[in-house]
């Protein structure tokens, strides 16, 4: 919508997309709500992550660096989610 594709959408119409693709955000793991809080390198690896992001743009305009982002990966081993 911030593209002017869409004037608007309803919630249900997108509730019904997404069950047709078979997506289920809500039944994700995320490396930013992890419960796993108690790791003592967790807000370091939190920073890591945020500061690698924060500075994408500016990689990629002075060095043409691309980031691509994988940390959100459901079939990435267990020790990494």
């Amino acid at each position: 919508m911030t593209e002017k594709v869409l004037e608007s959408i309803s919630g249900r119409w997108i509730n019904k997309l997404l069950r047709r693709a078979k997506i289920r955000p809500h039944k994700n793991k995320y490396w930013l709500t992890s419960k796993d809080k108690a790791d003592p390198l967790y807000d370091q690896r939190v920073a890591s992550v945020c500061q690698a992001y924060a500075e994408a743009i500016e990689a990629y305009e002075r060095h043409g660096i691309h980031t691509i982002c994988i940390d959100e990966c459901q079939l990435a081993p267990k020790q990494y989610q």
